[in-house]
């Protein structure tokens, strides 16, 4: 990067120079997307887990939840765990994706 800096104003000091203006708020954007990031996945792994275990344990005691007819029970508190999770990571997603633009 000092490399580049110093060719840069060699040829165009004025360009060189709003680049080396611009190189901090680059940094703080990319770092700032970062670690809004690095969030996401440990955020989605707790709001599914509840839903990943109610769908395992439906599906080795089929047999169970069908001649009990609760399968349109299993499946609504299947949506209800995954729209919970949904929720929160729409408000988070929008948020990324806002830091990504700035970044």
């Amino acid at each position: 990067m000092v490399a580049g800096m110093a060719i840069g104003f060699y040829f165009c000091w004025q360009e060189s120079l709003v680049c080396l203006i611009v190189s901090p708020i680059l940094i703080v954007g990319n770092a700032l997307e970062m670690k809004m990031s690095s969030g996401l996945t440990e955020e989605n792994n707790e709001g599914q887990q509840d839903a990943n275990l109610l769908c395992g344990d439906s599906i080795v005691n089929y047999r169970t939840v069908q001649s009990f007819g609760n399968t349109d029970l299993v499946v609504k508190k299947y949506k209800d765990f995954l729209l919970t999770g949904y929720t929160k990571a729409k408000r988070t997603h929008i948020a990324v994706g806002c830091a990504y633009g700035f970044a």
